[in-house]
């Protein structure tokens, strides 16, 4: 099997929106970003572009009338994505994900600036908001000083934004001597309108040594996200590899939350536990873990996500003997954490790599999306690819060889949500060349329930460096994205630009 070379490796710090990518990203300076050069340097390969005031630039249809050795130019429509085209179907007929001007349905039609004036605006979960066209965005709201985070949660429609509350901070600041720094991880947004977070506070309790660290699970109030209540969660090992690591929320509000736990020595299993809505107390706790115990059995949870009707699933890392670790994707019967089916989606492909789970979304009717990344030895021999079950059965993967582009690799970083269709959004990154460096960009792929490729493109800010760290829907079925666009300052807080992106739609 082609594999899908290397996912930018970006390392999605949950608390504070720092990507590390083991990429050859290189950074591109900001002030660039409004040349000439760069501008033709996104055409040019096939992007779809982008200004803040949602405007997206035409990529043109054709390359000229004859090529200087006389042979017949290229034309849209003939099934090569040539430059300044998003995609290239074989055909000029529109309404079929590649219109008859080559421009892709999965385009970016417009860029919302989500900056919040207060801070980093940290998107952790991207849903349809109350309106058709809607979309609620929540998440953390972090500082580039020793300012305590926030909750922030913000719907926007008609590009514009409609509402936005800010929680409290989530603890004090201490003093200068005992800094504390409190932030939130992981976000789920219950029926009832009421946030679910996950979050990490640090306190130094004596002057000069290492701070201690406190995980914890909160509800909070849907009109004012102030705290209802807050559980700590003690970790299940012994360092923050055992920290809970993901969270989603049942139809009751009851809130799923993943971790690691360390059942015996070098014996570690996957662990999801149900606490209540009330007053997060522990409903039931399920271990996951395959057969090979003991000796080094070192298995590891990630995501988990609730599908319509509470079906529910989580995926997580289980190794299978000394050499071979595999992502799993579970489904679990909510009344009691007990496992209804597994699968392995992609095989270990050997012991120089290392799997790992970068996603995972649920939709209706027993649907389930499962974004998965693979390390290598080196950067051009990591790859990722994306996965859909039903009622646990693969409906479809999407490799590489699948994907239109044949310059720009690597591809990766897979990113996915499901909308209420069943059709999947994937995002991730691309090594884009800028000519005098090379970095990180977003590209789109939707596909529908039955595995067809509904459409494609690659999307950038002009002169500027992206990241997708969350992708989504808004109501009436839009694919959405947040993308971080950075120059020198990096990603995250300091980075160039918070974005919304709005996919045209197929």
């Amino acid at each position: 099997m082609q594999h899908l070379r290397a996912f930018g490796l970006c390392l999605i710090s949950s608390s504070v929106l720092a990507l590390a990518c083991s990429d050859d990203t290189t950074a591109i300076p900001s002030e660039t970003s409004s040349t000439g050069a760069d501008e033709t340097s996104a055409s040019s390969t096939g992007e779809s572009t982008g200004s803040t005031d949602g405007e997206t630039t035409d990529p043109g249809t054709e390359t000229g009338l004859a090529t200087e050795t006389g042979e017949p130019a290229s034309f849209c429509g003939d099934g090569v994505l040539d430059p300044g085209e998003e995609c290239d179907d074989g055909n000029m007929a529109d309404g079929d994900g590649c219109d008859s001007a080559c421009v892709s349905a999965c385009g970016a039609e417009f860029w919302l600036d989500i900056n919040a004036e207060a801070g980093w605006f940290d998107v952790l979960a991207i849903r349809p908001g109350p309106a058709p066209e809607a979309v609620t965005l929540a998440g953390g709201l972090t500082f580039d000083d020793d300012t305590p985070g926030r909750l922030r949660v913000a719907t926007y429609a008609d590009q514009e934004l409609v509402s936005a509350i800010e929680s409290p901070a989530l603890g004090s600041a201490g003093t200068a001597a005992l800094p504390q720094t409190h932030v939130v991880s992981s976000v789920s947004l219950t029926e009832a309108g009421d946030v679910l977070a996950l979050g990490v506070s640090t306190e130094v309790l004596v002057e000069g040594q290492e701070p201690v660290t406190r995980y914890w699970l909160g509800r909070h109030a849907a009109d004012d996200l102030s705290v209802v209540w807050r559980v700590e969660l003690p970790l299940t090992g012994p360092d923050a590899d055992f920290r809970p690591r993901d969270l989603a929320a049942l139809a009751n509000g009851d809130a799923i939350v993943t971790m690691t736990s360390e059942v015996a020595a070098a014996d570690d299993d996957i662990l999801v536990v149900r606490r209540s809505y009330a007053d997060g107390g522990e409903v039931w706790a399920a271990g996951l873990s395959g057969e090979f115990n003991g000796g080094w059995s070192l298995d590891s949870a990630g995501q988990v996500a609730v599908g319509a009707g509470d079906r529910l699933w989580a995926a997580g890392i289980i190794r299978v003997d000394w050499q071979t670790f595999e992502v799993n994707l579970f489904e679990l019967d909510p009344n009691d954490g007990a496992t209804l089916w597994s699968d392995v989606p992609l095989a270990d492909p050997g012991n120089a790599h290392e799997q790992l789970v970068f996603d995972l979304s649920a939709g209706p009717d027993g649907y389930v999306a499962l974004g998965v990344g693979v390390l290598g030895p080196a950067f051009d021999f990591s790859y990722g690819a994306a996965f859909a079950y039903q009622d646990g059965q693969p409906l479809w993967s999407l490799l590489p060889e699948q994907l239109p582009w044949d310059e720009g690799q690597p591809y990766v970083a897979p990113r996915v949500a499901v909308d209420a269709d069943g059709d999947v959004l994937v995002s991730g990154t691309y090594t884009h060349s800028f000519n005098f460096a090379t970095a990180s960009r977003p590209w789109f792929v939707a596909v529908a329930p039955d595995g067809t490729m509904l459409c494609n493109a690659r999307v950038g800010m002009p002169g500027e460096a992206g990241v997708v760290p969350r992708n989504g829907f808004a109501g009436g079925g839009r694919g959405l994205a947040n993308v971080d666009t950075y120059g020198n300052g990096g990603m995250g807080p300091g980075s160039d630009g918070n974005w919304l992106v709005g996919v045209r739609g197929w």
